[in-house]
C-alpha cells in the first residue's frame, strides 16, 4: 500500500467534462517535448502509434518548429496525424515550457491559434508564452481562443509565483468566480508549487479547498509531474490529472517506486508485456530507448489502476 502523507483521502471517480469525454481518475497523460532532443522526430513517430494511454499531450511549439519554420522532414504529416489522433484524445499545450528554454520571440499566440485550427485537439491549454502575466491577464489574453474554440475543453494555467501565498490564492479565487465557466480545468506546474513535496501538496490542498468552498466543479491538472510518489500524494489530496515527460527520460521501477538509469533495464525484475518479450542483452540503443519508454507507459497503467483501488 502506498503511504499517504496526510490524513485525507481521495477516491477514483469518473470525470465527465463535456462532449461525453469521460476519464476515470487519476489519469496520466504522456507528454512530448522536442527541447534539446536530436532524436525527437524518430522517437515521436515510433512511440505515438504504440502508446497504450488514451490521451497524449504535445506542444504546439514543436509543431511550429518542425512543420512551419523548418525545411525538410515534417514532424506531423497529415495522414500520420489522422491515424494517430482519431482514436486518442489530444491535449495541445501552447509551448510555454519550450519558450522559456529557447526564447523564440517570433512565436506568438496567433501561431498557436493557427495550430489549434490545424490539429483540432480535444483539450487546449492556455497560451502562456508571455511571461509574468497575472492570472487575470492570462485569462483575458486567452479569451478569444476560448470563445473561438467553445467546443473544446480548456485548461487554464495558474503560475504560482514566489511571494505571499494568501495574495496568490485571493487572486485565484477572484478569477475563478469572475470567469466561472470560461475554462474547464485548472492547470498547475509541479515545480512552481514549492521546493519540497510537502510544500507542493500543501498548496494544492489550499486550492482544492478554495474550489470546494465556492462550489466550483473544476478538476486540477498537475503539469510536469511523472514522479510516482509525488503523483500518489497529489492524488490522495484531490488531484485528478497528471502529465510529464519522465516516461521517456528515465527508467521506472514500479515495484519499488523509484527511477533508475536506463542501463539497469536488463537487471530490472519486471514481467510487464514489454519486458517479457524483449532480449535486453541484444538490443540496439535506439530500440532500448523506445522499449524503456513503453515499459514505463505500461507500468503507469498498472500504477494508476492500483491508485484507483486504494
Amino acid at each position: 500500500m502506498i503511504r499517504n502523507l496526510t490524513e485525507e483521502s481521495h477516491t477514483a471517480k469518473k470525470l465527465i467534462i463535456k462532449r461525453d469525454i469521460k476519464l476515470i481518475t487519476p489519469f496520466f497523460i504522456p507528454s512530448f517535448s522536442g527541447v534539446n532532443d536530436r532524436n525527437f522526430i524518430s522517437k515521436i513517430k515510433y512511440l505515438l502509434p504504440n502508446i497504450p494511454q488514451r490521451c497524449i499531450l504535445i506542444s504546439a511549439y514543436d509543431y511550429y518548429k518542425f512543420n512551419i519554420i523548418r525545411k525538410g522532414r515534417r514532424l506531423f504529416e497529415d495522414d500520420f496525424m489522422f491515424k494517430i489522433f482519431k482514436d486518442r484524445l489530444l491535449f495541445l499545450d501552447s509551448g510555454g515550457f519550450e519558450i522559456k528554454i529557447i526564447s523564440d520571440k517570433k512565436y506568438t499566440i496567433n501561431y498557436y491559434d493557427k495550430i489549434i485550427d490545424i490539429l483540432q485537439p480535444d483539450f487546449i491549454v492556455s497560451y502562456d508564452c508571455e511571461l509574468n502575466l497575472s492570472l487575470k491577464e492570462s485569462i483575458k489574453l486567452n479569451l478569444p481562443l476560448y470563445k473561438k474554440n467553445y467546443d473544446k475543453i480548456k485548461v487554464q494555467l495558474f503560475h504560482f509565483k514566489e511571494g505571499d501565498i494568501k495574495k496568490e490564492l485571493s487572486e485565484l479565487e477572484t478569477c475563478l468566480l469572475d470567469y466561472s465557466g470560461t475554462f474547464d480545468i485548472l492547470g498547475l506546474i509541479d515545480n512552481e508549487l514549492g521546493s519540497s513535496l510537502i510544500q507542493r501538496v500543501s498548496k494544492t490542498k489550499h486550492i482544492k479547498k478554495l474550489i470546494e468552498k465556492n462550489d466550483l466543479n473544476i478538476p486540477i491538472h498537475i503539469f510536469g509531474c511523472s514522479d510516482l510518489f509525488s503523483i500518489s500524494q497529489y492524488y490522495f489530496n484531490g488531484i485528478d490529472l497528471f502529465d510529464g515527460t519522465g516516461w521517456f527520460e528515465k527508467l521506472y521501477d514500479f515495484k519499488l517506486m523509484r527511477s533508475l538509469s536506463k542501463c539497469n533495464i536488463s537487471n530490472l525484475e519486471c514481467d510487464c508485456t514489454i519486458c517479457k518479450n524483449v532480449d535486453w542483452e541484444n538490443i540496439t540503443n535506439p530500440e532500448l530507448e523506445n522499449m524503456v519508454s513503453l515499459h514505463n507507459l505500461v507500468g503507469y497503467l498498472s500504477f494508476f489502476d492500483s491508485l484507483k483501488n486504494e
